[in-house]
């Protein structure tokens, strides 16, 4: 959110630093960088990501928590 809410200062910034444009005006037709900022889709980003991480980590601690720990540790 925050990189979002000072993407025009942070273009700016680089334009200075680097005297190099990086969205030129002449082909992409804007002036400065737009964005929009909708609240859903901030909360399905990150709905979807924690339900990502923790399918990525339960899976795994479910499988190795129905092994035998003999079993697991014969072939390490």
């Amino acid at each position: 959110m925050l990189a979002v809410s000072y993407r025009n200062e942070f273009l700016q910034f680089m334009r200075q630093a680097t005297g190099f444009e990086l969205f030129p005006e002449s082909i992409y037709g804007f002036h400065k960088l737009p964005a929009l900022i909708v609240p859903q889709d901030i909360l399905v980003i990150c709905g979807g990501s924690l339900l990502i991480c923790l399918l990525a980590g339960l899976l795994p601690a479910w499988n190795a928590g129905r092994l035998k720990p003999v079993e697991a540790l014969r072939y390490e």
